[in-house]
């Protein structure tokens, strides 16, 4: 069982959106649970291996709602320091040749076929195709 403190939802919090302009805090370790993506929604990691590392909150998981997080660096393997709270496994537009939104997925719903299906289904839902090139 997981359980985590809600986060004060301000739109749908599935399509992720990081705040990039958001200033890191100094924390000695990531801060992953719901109340730290409303008081530090961006980290700075100060010491140990991630050193220097920016981690911010990304929004929620689709279909669990567990909070979702990343690195600015882009390495959010779940066997990190993230654990389940990657971003990582969340299902992107440009992989499927469309445009739109990235679409929250935690590694543990993920890693389920249905549930993936399941997600895929609404992340179409907000994309589109990519246009055709013309000659």
């Amino acid at each position: 069982m997981r359980m985590t403190k809600p986060v004060g939802a301000t739109g749908i919090e599935f399509l992720l959106a990081p705040d990039p302009g958001r200033e890191p805090e100094p924390v000695d370790a990531p801060r992953l649970a719901g109340a730290a993506a409303v008081q530090t929604p961006a980290q700075q990691i100060v010491g140990g291996w991630h050193d220097g590392r920016v981690l911010r909150y990304h929004g929620r998981c689709l279909l669990c709602g567990w909070p979702l997080w990343g690195f600015d660096d882009g390495h959010n393997d779940p066997r990190g320091p993230l654990g389940p709270f990657s971003a990582g496994f969340s299902l992107t537009a440009h992989d499927y040749d469309r445009v739109g939104p990235t679409v929250g997925l935690c590694p543990d719903c993920a890693n389920h076929g249905d549930g993936y299906r399941h997600a895929l289904h609404h992340a179409y839902q907000h994309w589109t195709a990519v246009p055709a090139l013309s000659a």
